[in-house]
């Protein structure tokens, strides 16, 4: 901390500083042995540690006893989804047994590992927004001199959670002109139900897509996104979206387009500002990340002017209905797919393009197939045209095709031996 203020101080730039409370996290405990296998259909016991030595094991998940892991269990109904590892596992509770016992049954399998997160999407779950720890960080980030600009309140859910980051304010006399901001992590969809009363106790606001996009559901999060930005910048909010924003550049030199497009359309939302996480944190190219974002910034900036003549909003704002969140959950694949009208284009190729695949393609939703001529020359093309018409017919889709012609392409040419390293 010291560091950031001095630097910022010599090079005459104006920097503030984030500091973000962890919030009660939810985890799995720790393994008897190796990772457990969870077959889909099986059920399983899932409850608090009754024990020091009560891990996680075959036939049964486990979860340390803490306050706010308790009320999670105890806030568990029949029916109720619980989703592991950032959704990649899913059970579903069939009994509850006691307020620290459920049944599950697994809905979506995997290897489980130690100490994984548990996301519990349609539940609110009764406990302090604030844990011991937060606290104590909360306290420590007020006493900073100079003080830190925002504090972040991680998994916000209602008005009250944020009232307890101002009670600790209170309690410590901080004088308002050295209070920071608060800026509640909007993740859960709790939180999108009752914004106007958050927005009402914040000063600014983080689309944080991470855990977000796994309550919510990805497919919901750029309509979120969307509503949230709107929403905080009518009530005067400083706005920053979070979350994966470059993530190739973790391990890339250059951004993907559709991360440039991703921060882009964001700036074009309203978003105050764009965040990097593990990109800068833990990433190989934390610099080229800062640049890649300032520079797409930069670039939206320069013409959001001309999108706003040539686009006009449609919609003065976007409104979320009350309790939207519970038909907002993972149960987009239950949506009647003779409702879309935008249109799938799938590029065949290798992987794709057998007599197997074209047809389960079809199945998936494509509705325009790319045709690469390049793959003429193997006639590949001959071969997988007619497929597609056939398929098509059997199975009554209208399935259009695009060929592609590949126009001039420059490329090097063939290597002597090893690939050659450029210094």
């Amino acid at each position: 901390y010291p560091l950031i203020r001095k630097y910022a101080g010599l090079l005459g730039r104006k920097v503030e500083c984030l500091g973000d409370l962890q919030g009660p996290k939810f985890r799995v405990a720790e393994l008897a042995g190796d990772p457990v296998p969870l077959v889909e259909g099986e059920v399983l016991e899932f409850g608090i540690c009754k024990d020091d030595n009560d891990h996680i094991r075959p036939g049964r998940i486990t979860m340390k006893s803490t306050v706010e892991q308790l009320a999670l269990v105890r806030a568990c109904k029949p029916g109720i989804d619980l989703l592991i590892e950032d959704g990649l596992m899913k059970v579903n509770v069939v009994e509850k047994v006691s307020d620290t016992e459920l049944k599950v049954k697994v809905v979506r399998g995997g290897k489980l590992k130690a100490r994984k997160g548990v996301n519990v999407p349609d539940v609110e779950i009764d406990c302090a927004a604030l844990t011991a720890k937060d606290i104590e960080d909360a306290e420590f980030l007020l006493q900073l001199d100079p003080p830190v600009e925002y504090i972040c309140v991680s998994f916000a859910q209602k008005e009250q959670d944020l009232q307890e980051l101002i009670d600790i304010m209170d309690r410590m006399k901080v004088p308002q002109e050295k209070r920071p901001k608060i800026c509640p992590k909007i993740e859960k969809p709790q939180a999108l139900t009752n914004i106007d009363g958050i927005i009402a106790k914040s000063q600014a606001l983080m689309v944080a897509r991470g855990d977000l996009g796994v309550e919510l559901g990805l497919y919901r999060v750029p309509f979120a996104q969307k509503m949230l930005i709107t929403r905080a910048k009518q009530a005067g909010l400083f706005v920053i979206t979070a979350t994966q924003m470059v993530e190739s550049m973790i391990q890339q030199p250059v951004p993907t387009r559709a991360e440039v497009s991703d921060i882009e359309n964001a700036v074009f939302d309203g978003t105050d500002a764009v965040m990097l996480s593990g990109e800068a944190a833990s990433g190989k190219y934390p610099l080229e990340a800062v640049r890649a974002e300032a520079a797409a910034a930069r670039e939206a900036e320069s013409v959001k002017h001309r999108l706003r003549r040539a686009c006009p909003p449609v919609e003065s704002e976007y409104r979320m209905p009350p309790r939207l969140h519970v038909n907002m959950g993972n149960k987009l694949q239950e949506t009647d797919d003779s409702l879309r009208k935008t249109k799938v284009v799938a590029s065949l190729g290798p992987a794709s393009w057998s007599e197997e695949m074209i047809p389960k393609m079809i199945e998936a939703g494509t509705d325009i197939f790319r045709l690469n001529c390049s793959h003429r020359r193997g006639g590949d093309f001959e071969r997988v045209y007619p497929l597609i018409r056939k398929y098509a017919k059997e199975m009554g889709k209208h399935i259009e095709c695009l060929g592609d012609l590949q126009g001039p392409k420059f490329r090097v040419a063939e290597l002597a031996g090893d690939p050659v390293p450029l210094v």
